[in-house]
């Protein structure tokens, strides 16, 4: 583990150093106040999230798995979250690993099989979904999914025939990847990408290291947490709704998410519900 932090902040400092930048103006294109963060991972003293690996391959114009540097096939286990999948059935396991293999060439993958139970970190993953929406989703609505998972560089791919919403995967290659259901509605299959999204930036499925929280269900109600936030952002939905007499048929539409999903939003938004117009036949609450 220390010898592959040392080759990825190897790998870091050489590209940087190809483009002419210091420590200091990649740490602050990176969102980083002190030159020290990007010192030490160089150095490989220190764990890198998949945020920040993704962020610094982005200002440095390369890949990932370039900064990760090769590594075996026969090495290269792969993680995986899959949204409301507690119980996939044996034969679409099957399926979902053999997708993968198909598309990324790789001939060895394993679950990350969750054992021990962390309380869900609901403020990290409302603040890490305002973050996302207002610097990469440059604070647009409806949310832009595409434009921020091109900015992170994470391939989306659409499948069908199995059973499943969505998935997201993490190789020790370097590679990371989102796929969703076709065959769902566009609200639900953005509410899917969007909490694929949230598990690799809430380092669920982490590129390298290990992560701190081990309990998939704690790890899913983040994603539904993050994928809230992201899609529905409170502070837009706050001054949506200061002139009254919005509907839930408005919130739906401005933010391009299903009844659930704004439903959510109004019920754990302080000071939403009575500003709205409410019609008990509308089909809203």
């Amino acid at each position: 583990m220390e010898d592959r932090k040392k080759e990825i902040g190897k790998n870091i400092r050489n590209t940087r150093e190809q483009l002419g930048l210091s420590q200091s103006q990649l740490a602050e294109k990176v969102g980083k106040k002190s030159t020290a963060f990007i010192a030490y991972v160089e150095a490989g003293e220190r764990n890198i999230s998949t945020l920040d690996l993704l962020t610094i391959a982005r200002v440095l114009e390369t890949t990932v798995s370039e900064l990760v540097g090769e590594v075996e096939t026969s090495d290269a286990k792969v993680s995986m979250a899959l949204r409301s999948d507690l119980g996939l059935n044996s034969k679409n396991r099957e399926k979902v690993i053999g997708y993968y293999e198909f598309l990324r060439s790789k001939e060895d993958s394993g679950d990350n099989e969750k054992v021990s139970i962390t309380d869900p970190r609901y403020k990290e993953a409302e603040a890490k979904a305002h973050e996302v929406w207002k610097e990469l989703g440059e604070s647009e609505v409806p949310t832009n999914l595409q434009s921020i998972v091109k900015k992170l560089g994470i391939p989306v791919k659409k499948v069908e025939g199995i059973d499943i919403e969505g998935l997201a995967f993490s190789s020790r290659g370097g590679e990371v990847f989102i796929m969703f259901n076709g065959s769902d509605p566009l609200a639900r299959r953005r509410f899917t990408v969007a909490h694929e999204i949230g598990h690799f930036l809430l380092d669920h499925i982490p590129i390298e290291g290990a992560t701190e929280q081990i309990s998939q269900n704690a790890q899913e109600k983040e994603a539904n947490t993050f994928s809230s936030h992201l899609l529905v952002p409170r502070a837009d939905l706050k001054e949506f709704v200061k002139n009254k007499n919005k509907t839930l048929e408005d919130i739906v539409g401005r933010y391009n998410v299903s009844k659930e999903v704004a439903t959510y939003a109004v019920l754990n938004t302080r000071g939403i519900l009575d500003k709205l117009a409410l019609d008990p036949d509308s089909g809203g609450f």
